[in-house]
């Protein structure tokens, strides 16, 4: 396109000036030229409707970070994320447009933009994980008991084993569906489960109550080193490898490891001068986390010979689980959720959480947690803890003791009065 400006026609005048022509010719010269000059700035595109160019970025709703490899639509024109989550698709037909953004395992959405003729329009958009296929809510099965029910643990995917009171086991084979009593050796109170395989297990809980099995229950072995400890959690490394934590009394802790898979333990409760135990988790046969009754968070990197204070607070530490050495989280009363990225070094709260006591957390991978406390309360995370859902059970006015989380669609809560709840899948 042509515009006129004063260097257009400035040397013409000046030629015309020289020349000593009359203001008549003159006067007709500038009309003429003017006429020529409108002419050109406002020619006509030859019926060709006018366009603009859309150009933005794509975020995951969740995390807030770039989203690349989602699909921008507009007018049937296509575009793609690059690894920075932007885009831009010309020739857009001015005006309002609709554009649609998708990507697989998100839930895809359908805006408006404004395209302006000649002009770059800028976009930012967000998409969020899909939740379809995911668990959606909560249901209660019959367990066969009115005794609560303290912990849950998954041996396979689709074999889960609940200890209680009164030494009370239940195993599910079909992934929660139905539950069996199977038969213990000990009426004590018991507060953990642990199973390597179906097969496998150790059951602990008052009075130094210690039981493994190789039969998936059929017959039992008592462990003669218990020492009369009150054990309200357990956390294995690998099959052989654990760590077992309690009380001795109201003022004082205890911890228990073995090497043999619960056949025997080792007392390493003098290593550690702290009130009664609750939260446990090991990241490997070495190095490992524990929780107070009265706010404290240790960690030991030699396998409990010695101990370092991390964490300070009010809250009672209920439970806590680590997914990866330096990724872990503990809950907690008034509605404490703690989370660590560095190994426990430093501490961030996370969740708008009600005040209630949460008594478990659990998680099946970086994203993918769950917890339970008192009131039916139930949050779930998919995206690591930065939000936490209230999938909490209307009308269940009962705590919830212990949670399970084998992926994103298989978990299991146990709980007061025998309760069991299973996950509803979207």
């Amino acid at each position: 396109m042509y515009l006129c400006t004063e260097n257009s026609f400035h040397p013409y005048i000046t030629n015309l000036m020289s020349r000593k022509l009359g203001p008549s010719f003159i006067l007709l010269f500038f009309v003429i030229l003017i006429a020529g000059c409108s002419k050109t700035v406002t020619e006509p595109n030859n019926g060709a409707p006018a366009r603009g160019v859309l150009s933005g970025v794509i975020l995951d709703g969740a995390s807030g970070d770039p989203l690349p490899g989602a699909t921008i639509t507009s007018e049937g024109r296509t575009a793609i994320t690059n690894s920075s989550g932007t885009f831009e698709i010309d020739s857009l037909l001015t005006g309002k447009d609709a554009i649609t953004i998708s990507k697989l395992g998100y839930d895809g959405i359908t805006d408006t933009v404004i395209i302006i003729t000649d002009h770059l329009t800028q976009y930012t958009g967000s998409i969020f994980p899909s939740s379809q296929g995911l668990i959606g809510s909560w249901e209660q099965v019959t367990s066969g008991t009115l005794e609560n029910l303290s912990s849950a643990c998954y041996a396979t995917k689709t074999t889960i084993y609940a200890c209680g009171f009164d030494g009370t086991l239940l195993r599910s084979s079909d992934a929660g569906q139905s539950w069996s009593l199977i038969p213990t050796p000990t009426q004590e109170n018991l507060y953990c489960v642990h199973f390597s395989d179906a097969n496998k297990g150790v059951i602990m809980g008052n009075n130094g109550a210690i039981y493994t099995t190789a039969d998936a229950g059929k017959t039992w072995s008592a462990s003669p080193d218990g020492n009369g400890y009150a054990f309200r959690n357990v956390s294995f490394v690998d099959a052989l490898h654990g760590y077992a934590v309690g009380g001795v009394s109201s003022f004082s802790c205890a911890i228990v490891k073995t090497t043999d898979g619960g056949a025997t333990w080792s007392d390493e409760s003098s290593n550690l001068l702290a009130g009664p135990l609750y939260g446990v988790h090991f990241t490997s046969s070495t190095t490992g986390f524990v929780g107070t009754y009265d706010g404290y968070v240790f960690k030991t990197t030699d396998g409990g010979t010695t101990w370092n204070k991390v964490y300070a607070s009010n809250a009672w530490v209920r439970s806590i689980f680590f997914t990866a050495p330096s990724l872990g989280t503990f809950v907690g009363t008034v509605g404490t959720i703690q989370h660590t990225n560095d190994g426990g070094l430093t501490w961030s709260e996370q969740g708008q959480i009600r005040n209630i006591s949460l008594n478990s957390v659990a998680y099946s991978d970086f994203k993918h947690g769950l917890t339970a406390g008192e009131s039916g309360s139930i949050y779930l995370t998919r995206d690591g803890g930065a939000n936490w859902l209230d999938q909490t059970v209307t009308g269940l006015n009962l705590s919830l003791l212990g949670v399970a989380l084998a992926d994103s669609t298989h978990g299991v809560i146990v709980g007061e009065n025998g309760t069991i709840l299973k996950p509803i899948i979207k």
